[in-house]
């Protein structure tokens, strides 16, 4: 399904997968799993990464972040609101810090500099794989 034609990226429904499971919502960490092998099939199938399913509680327990198990390491991409008060709460959790968009844009701009070779930022190496990061920080992480 994921390499079908004109698919970009995978949506998670888990309120759903949890029904077809019969599981109670207290088991909603288990669903870590499903999650993982979602981004796995993303990343095989070489679209976008996928986007979480979304959560019931409006307010999100009164305030902070989504109650997501991947959202703070990146391997969702982000998540599906049912309310529009969600929205800036997920906004705010899947954007990258003042931090990383620093570190990305110092990344960025030292790779198109190089012609060739290792590059180096902030005495760290930086390798391909976390150049894309950095390129993907800046070009998806962007607010609705």
């Amino acid at each position: 399904m994921a390499r079908a034609g004109g698919v970009q990226r995978l949506l998670f429904g888990s309120i759903d997968f949890q029904l077809d499971l019969a599981w109670a919502p207290r088991k909603r960490k288990l669903l870590i799993f499903f999650r993982s092998q979602i981004v796995l099939i993303s990343r095989l199938a070489e679209i976008q990464s996928p986007v979480d399913g979304v959560t019931t509680d409006i307010k999100f327990g009164g305030g902070g972040c989504v109650p997501t198990p991947c959202a703070p390491n990146g391997w969702l991409w982000g998540k599906m609101c049912i309310h529009p008060k969600q929205v800036p709460v997920v906004n705010e959790c899947f954007a990258p810090t003042p931090e990383e968009e620093a570190w990305a844009r110092r990344v960025v701009e030292a790779s198109g500099r190089l012609m060739v070779g290792r590059l180096s930022v902030g005495w760290k190496d930086v390798d391909r794989p976390s150049a894309r990061s950095a390129e993907k920080i800046l070009g998806e992480h962007r607010t609705a």
